[in-house]
């Protein structure tokens, strides 16, 4: 996915970004499921989408509502909407489908802290 995403037109930080929100998806993918589950990555105008199709149940309002403060998982829904452009969860017949998208950031876009 390194190779593919650097084609796109995504940077260091965006593929970074893109990898650990699709490992957290995958692994909850992994956790729902004893089918095989289904990797799809797709690329064009500077963005890269990851879908991730398992046959769980998955939802992503039980995982998160069920999760104590104090848990050492459940966290990984919060990192791909804070580190994603766009994340989609639908419920199909055969389980569930994640829609990960990173977009390339704009030149001179990046976030300053002041200080």
């Amino acid at each position: 996915m390194e190779v593919f995403a650097r084609k796109h037109g995504l940077g260091a930080e965006e593929r970074f970004d893109l990898k650990l929100a699709a490992t957290e998806a995958l692994t909850n993918a992994f956790k729902e499921t004893p089918e095989p589950v289904e990797v799809t990555v797709t690329g064009g105008d500077g963005a890269v989408t990851v879908e991730v199709v398992g046959g769980g149940p998955f939802s992503p309002r039980r995982v998160v509502l069920a999760r104590e403060a104090e848990a050492e998982s459940g966290r990984g829904i919060a990192l791909m909407l804070a580190l994603l452009d766009d994340v989609r969860f639908e419920r199909t017949p055969n389980g569930t489908r994640v829609r990960l998208t990173k977009r390339r950031r704009a030149a001179g876009s990046a976030l300053r802290l002041a200080g």
